[in-house]
């Protein structure tokens, strides 16, 4: 299995904490894991001098159809069976690439407590049906995200 992991944030969080652990972790279980990090962000820079795989991207913005489509070169170039967004911006990304082509499975990270937006896209890349699981940091943001969700069987805590 071979998993990509996105993170779009410039400075050092906990989601780009959890980021590290997980990615670190799945590499000790010999599984492929590769982060695609914002370009000289925090991130990028904790993986180079622990010397974990990494790509570097100018992520620029939600709508940036550039780095949608470097992720979906990347993604076929290296045969990846999974994308996990870890921000809000990295799942537009992603769904955007899915758009440019991309057939890779999706693994969403879900950290704030609002309600999914009511508009046209927002409902579309939370239901997409290449949505594997949407993980929820705990049971009120499953219970905020499920308000707009067609399938809550999709959300974890």
């Amino acid at each position: 299995m071979k998993i990509a992991h996105i993170s779009t944030q410039p400075s050092w969080r906990g989601g780009e904490q959890q980021i590290f652990y997980l990615h670190e972790e799945l590499i000790s279980q010999d599984i492929d894991s590769m982060v695609l990090a914002k370009k000289n962000s925090a991130i990028s820079q904790k993986l180079r001098a622990e010397n974990l795989p990494f790509k570097e991207m100018p992520f620029r913005s939600a709508y940036d159809l550039i780095t949608a489509f470097q992720i979906k070169l990347f993604v076929k170039k290296y045969k990846i069976d999974i994308i996990h967004a870890h921000t809000a911006k990295a799942h537009t990304l992603v769904i955007l690439a899915m758009l440019l082509g991309v057939k890779a499975k999706i693994i969403v990270s879900r950290r704030v407590d609002v309600p999914i937006k009511n508009n046209w896209f927002s409902k579309y890349k939370y239901n997409h049906p290449l949505v594997l699981k949407i993980i929820c940091v705990s049971n009120k943001i499953k219970e905020m995200t499920s308000l707009g969700m067609k399938d809550n069987s999709k959300l974890v805590t």
